[in-house]
């Protein structure tokens, strides 16, 4: 059986969707990266580096921040069922003047293209 090879863009842009999956969870349930680095003992910097893609988060911190905002591991991996977010905020209809995590979401999607 061969392996599947990544290209190096294809894994860039998975770690990219993993961070920005932290990032969602992250503000879903309410906590700041300082808040978020503590519960899980690492650095604030580290939680920015994995949320924006510049660092591959090693699986344990993964469960990690999956435990804290109830998230299955999934999420996460984008694989199998996952929560739908619910915008907190403006409840998914992203029609309100201050900028939720709806928001976040759609600027992302500009800047992936």
């Amino acid at each position: 059986m061969s392996k599947a090879k990544w290209s190096k863009g294809k894994a860039k842009k998975f770690y990219r969707e993993v961070g920005m999956r932290i990032a969602l969870a992250r503000e879903a349930v309410g906590l700041t990266q300082e808040q978020l680095a503590k519960m899980i003992g690492i650095s604030p910097t580290a939680i920015c580096y994995y949320e924006y893609g510049m660092r591959k988060p090693p699986l344990h911190h993964l469960l990690e921040i999956a435990t804290v905002t109830e998230q299955p591991i999934e999420f996460f991996l984008g694989k199998g069922e996952k929560k739908e977010f619910v915008c907190p905020i403006c409840d998914g209809k992203g029609n309100i003047e201050v900028p939720c995590y709806c928001q976040r979401m759609r600027r992302r999607e500009r800047w992936k293209r």
